[in-house]
């Protein structure tokens, strides 16, 4: 018995070291963001000049896409690279008091929730190079907000974007991909797939955000890096526009095979059918999205109850002028309505088609272009990675082409193709 209790009371230690070893890195990291918010970091020592901050990222975990609530969840990892003349002549990170060290302030600026953050920092060599390169790991886990247009939902292709900005103005620091490696996606852990179709190309751009609150104020350097995923429409179509098709094809012809003097049952068949296609869409009505406008569904789902609204018109104005007028006249109007009610639907349903393929087409082209570049820079770092030497002068003994600190690396990178006789990389690792 007091083996066990010695046993008890042992894993009850080391849960309580655990959990007080989870709550100081917890403090430690309020504290940093505590430093950065007073302004005491703000204060500390850092690079002379413009720092550019060289990003590789890498996407996991992609899950919960909701275009109701505009939100989806991921586990992002990004390493960011960048030089820092004060550590001139260090080597190795436990040199460095990394809670006083300058750093980028990057900063996430699309979360809604955070369920996991952490952070690493190295140094990397140079070879021939005195100033080492400092390597930051961050891991994130959260949920994020994103802006998705919904005007062509069901056909809809949205943009993920997780957003990462610079506490630093523009002055003081830029924010750029490292050139020498691609930028990753994972979609073996990709929980929407019946829903969404991922794009394995990953789309990351720098760009400026500008704040104009106060004088104070001005731009600040913002890196995007945006997930494409296509909605699978067979729910949508199966579900919704087909059976939409079946009633408003319906209520165009079957009330038309009832005699025209047989007033009343023409027009309960007519509403009847316009009250199913009302109903229907008040049922279905969770699964299409909120929003303040109209998107392609929406237009075609309102097309067909107006189109059934016209066809009750009809049979009104049928009734009137068979009772009132002639029966001949009203049976003839009936007949030429039945034509216009059947060319107008196969009309509506071919500029339908054709809008759904126009759509389709402007999102494959706009993912081909994403793949040709994604394939262009592969190219490139395959390439390097064949040909480099670590040995060489400028060169890191790492896994990654660390480049693209400096204009003219990034002209040369940005004007090579595939078929040149020299690449690029090689020749930009020697300017680190």
């Amino acid at each position: 018995m007091e083996g066990s209790n010695n046993e008890g009371m042992e894993a009850k230690l080391e849960g309580i070291v655990a959990e007080v070893k989870n709550i100081n890195c917890e403090v430690k990291r309020i504290n940093r963001y505590l430093e950065r918010s007073s302004g005491q970091k703000w204060y500390s020592r850092r690079p002379f000049g413009k720092t550019r901050v060289l990003i590789n990222t890498t996407l996991f975990s992609l899950r919960d896409v909701d275009t109701v609530k505009q939100e989806f969840s991921a586990e992002l990892w990004f390493e960011t690279f960048y030089k820092d003349s004060h550590l001139k002549g260090l080597k190795d990170r436990d040199e460095v008091d990394w809670d006083n060290q300058w750093d980028p302030w990057i900063e996430l600026r699309n979360t809604v929730t955070i369920e996991k953050d952490v952070t690493r920092q190295s140094l990397i060599p140079v070879v021939g190079r005195e100033v080492p390169i400092v390597h930051a790991f961050r891991m994130v886990r959260a949920t994020f907000k994103a802006d998705m247009d919904l005007t062509d939902f069901p056909f809809d292709h949205q943009k993920l974007t997780i957003k990462l900005m610079s506490g630093w103005s523009t002055k003081r620091v830029e924010l750029r991909k490292n050139l020498g490696c691609i930028d990753n996606i994972t979609g073996d852990d990709f929980t929407d797939g019946e829903q969404w179709e991922l794009s394995e190309y990953l789309e990351c751009k720098h760009d400026v955000k500008d704040i104009k609150q106060s004088k104070t104020s001005g731009e600040y350097p913002l890196y995007t890096i945006t997930a494409h995923v296509q909605r699978k429409t067979g729910f949508y179509m199966w579900n919704i526009v087909l059976i939409l098709f079946i009633i408003t094809a319906l209520s165009s012809v079957s009330s038309f095979s009832v005699p025209v003097e047989q007033h009343s049952d023409r027009l309960v068949i007519t509403f009847t059918l316009l009250l199913t296609t009302v109903a229907f869409k008040l049922v279905v009505s969770h699964y299409l999205p909120t929003v303040p406008y109209l998107t392609l569904l929406d237009r075609y789902v309102l097309a067909c109850i107006i189109f059934q609204s016209l066809v009750a018109l009809e049979k009104i104005l049928a009734s009137f002028i068979g009772s009132c007028i002639d029966k001949y006249n009203a049976w003839l109007i009936d007949k030429i309505f039945l034509g216009i009610f059947v060319f107008a639907l196969l009309c509506v349903h071919v500029y339908f088609r054709k809008v759904v393929v126009g759509t389709m087409n402007k999102t494959k082209g706009k993912m081909q272009r994403i793949e040709e570049e994604f394939k262009r820079v592969k190219g490139r770092t395959d390439e390097a990675y064949e040909r480099r030497d670590k040995t060489q002068q400028g060169s890191t003994d790492t896994n990654l082409i660390i480049t693209g600190f400096t204009y003219k690396e990034v002209q040369q990178f940005e004007s090579w193709r595939p078929g040149d006789e020299t690449n690029p990389l090689m020749e930009m690792e020697t300017l680190i």
